[in-house]
Order: C-alpha cells, then structure tokens, then sequence
C-alpha cells in the first residue's frame, strides 16, 4: 500500500502540480504507521477529487483496516495511517 501512495503520488505530483519532488515521513505509532505524503508542487486551486489511482487507493486502504485523508491548506498533503499486524 506504501509503494502503490508513492507511485500515485509521485504521478500526480508530475502530471498536476508541476512538481519534481515526493516527501514520505513515515511514523511508527503504538498500534499503527502514519504515512504521510507531500511535495514540492503547486497547491491545487481547485478541489481535489478522489477518482482513478486516489479512489483504488483508499479502496487498498480502507480494506487494510486504515484511513486516508487529504488536506489542501499550504500544500498538498495526503496522509495514511495503517493498522500494525497483530503477532
């Protein structure tokens, strides 16, 4: 799922913000990893809407157990957080 968030947004970050350049911070949480993406592109100015690549991937998210958010405020920032596998 970490890879499948980069290829999209890396793609995206190309194609729609004329950006070059995909930021990944990872943070291990107690019972979960965040993963949170960002970029050095454009802000979208208009809003941002989850069809194609964004819509499959909060599908392999959300049947993973995690959650996907998008915020728009200074940048684009798409954030997942993944349920840790229980031993």
């Amino acid at each position: 799922i970490a890879a499948t968030a980069m290829h999209e947004c890396l793609t995206n970050t190309i194609r729609h913000a004329g950006g070059d350049t995909l930021y990944v911070d990872v943070v291990n949480m107690s019972d979960s990893y965040r993963l949170v993406y960002t970029n050095n592109g454009s802000v979208p100015e208009t809003p941002v809407y989850e069809k194609g690549g964004l819509n499959t991937l909060r599908n392999l998210v959300e049947q993973a157990g995690g959650t996907m958010q998008i915020t728009v405020t200074d940048q684009y920032t798409l954030i997942i957080e993944l349920p840790k596998e229980k031993d």
